[in-house]
């Protein structure tokens, strides 16, 4: 039967004591404060007699939790690459203290382990998408009022890169020559923009020249080219912004030298002299080159083209008004050109003797 006041926040509030004694009032919401700190409530109490006591109540206010992650530090640059993923994503973050923390990824929950104000949690690689993509990732806590907080993070994810070496048409034609050699070699071939290219010939490794839109260019010097004739294979090695690797191979034919060319005739036969009778005939000349090689011959201002068979002999003939009269000795020349640009050139005297009784 008592009457009992409450005040808080100035606002009063009464009720009457039931016959047990038992009391109770509604704080209205709007005086109630939020966030965590503490709520007064001066009570007092007058009996039938007019008796009255009174005391001073404290009420602990928690009405706020927190959960948080910095997707930008997520792999330690904000981005998860292939080799990040295959060992799993990790993920951290921040909460009050004695929460307990759910992430959400891919349709699958993950209890994180919360240690004072972070927490953590490993997401299996099979639930970490590939490719260039972003990962969506809901984080829950509940702290021990019962507050919750959610909070939904964008990882980025790049696993995958790329870069090409196209040689086919080094130098115009996929083949290095002598000529092309002694200046160098310059390859090109694209990547990622923003990667770094190393290039690997013969032995030797350079860094490329990357542009902005990926394209890439790297020299080799002539010293560090092979010579003769020889398969060179070519290794680019890329690593793009988010750490993806990536290697492609390719070959270069290096062609530095025209094998096998020969004169293998002798004008005039055996005593080496073309005479009368045999200048009348004309001039007959044999000899080796590569397959698929150009010949052609000069001799007293006259050039004739050879005839190159599939194995690479080959003919030519000066008609009897190409050559020179009289007792003369006269110099042939021989360049054959070969299918990677190479040229070889042969010289040798022709002793020519056409005058009688001499």
């Amino acid at each position: 039967g008592a009457a009992i006041s409450v005040v808080v926040a100035g606002v009063s509030m009464s009720t009457m004591a039931l016959a047990d004694g038992s009391w109770s009032v509604d704080v209205p919401a709007a005086i109630v404060p939020t966030g965590e700190t503490t709520m007064t409530a001066a009570v007092s109490a007058t009996d039938p007699a007019g008796n009255t006591s009174a005391a001073d109540i404290s009420i602990a206010i928690d009405t706020i939790t927190n959960v948080g992650m910095d997707p930008s530090t997520v792999e330690g640059d904000g981005t998860v690459n292939a080799a990040e993923r295959a060992d799993g994503l990790q993920l951290t973050g921040t909460t009050e203290a004695g929460a307990s923390v759910v992430v959400a990824v891919g349709g699958a929950e993950y209890n994180a382990g919360v240690t004072g104000q972070t927490w953590s949690i490993t997401i299996p690689s099979a639930n970490v998408p590939q490719g260039e993509t972003s990962l969506s990732v809901g984080v829950t806590a509940t702290d021990k009022a019962g507050n919750t907080d959610s909070n939904v993070y964008a990882v980025d994810i790049d696993t995958t890169t790329f870069v090409t070496v196209p040689t086919d048409t080094v130098e115009g034609e996929g083949v290095v020559n002598a000529a092309e050699r002694s200046d160098g070699v310059v390859l090109n071939g694209t990547a990622e923009p923003g990667a770094s290219v190393t290039v690997t010939m013969a032995g030797v490794t350079h860094d490329a020249t990357v542009m902005a839109n990926g394209s890439w260019t790297v020299k080799f010097s002539a010293s560090e080219i092979p010579t003769g004739e020889q398969t060179v294979t070519v290794t680019a090695n890329a690593i793009d912004p988010a750490g993806n690797a990536e290697t492609a191979s390719s070959t270069i034919d290096v062609d530095t030298l025209v094998r096998n060319f020969g004169i293998t005739s002798t004008p005039g036969g055996a005593d080496g002299v073309v005479n009368a009778a045999e200048a009348s005939s004309g001039l007959e000349l044999t000899g080796t080159t590569e397959p698929g090689d150009a010949v052609q011959l000069t001799l007293n201002g006259h050039a004739v083209t050879a005839s190159v068979a599939a194995d690479g002999s080959w003919t030519a003939r000066f008609s009897a008004s190409q050559l020179p009269s009289g007792e003369v000795t006269t110099t042939l020349t021989a360049v054959t050109t070969d299918l990677a640009g190479n040229t070889e050139t042969l010289t040798q005297n022709v002793v020519i003797d056409t005058d009688a009784g001499r």
